[in-house]
């Protein structure tokens, strides 16, 4: 909850449930693949290949972006 202090008893179960929904509905989970733990409970199955994929492709990009680097320093030196 960041820290905060609440000021009373409302205040600090409002926080809570935020806190709860956040936790449970909105942040990512990586040793989940990328699932929410909602997702999970719900019962979808974490796809193990994603991220393998996902790295494919960042290092195709990774390379692509380098040859281009690298190109415009060869026609300006």
């Amino acid at each position: 909850m960041n820290g905060k202090i609440s000021l009373n008893t409302k205040s600090h179960l409002l926080s809570l449930e935020r806190f709860f929904h956040y936790y449970n509905y909105e942040r990512y989970f990586t040793e989940h693949t990328g699932l929410r733990p909602i997702d999970i409970l719900k019962g979808k199955i974490p796809d193990k290949y994603m991220y393998k994929e996902r790295i494919e492709q960042a290092r195709e990009n990774r390379i692509r972006i380098n040859q281009s680097f690298n190109a415009c320093i060869k026609h300006t030196a």
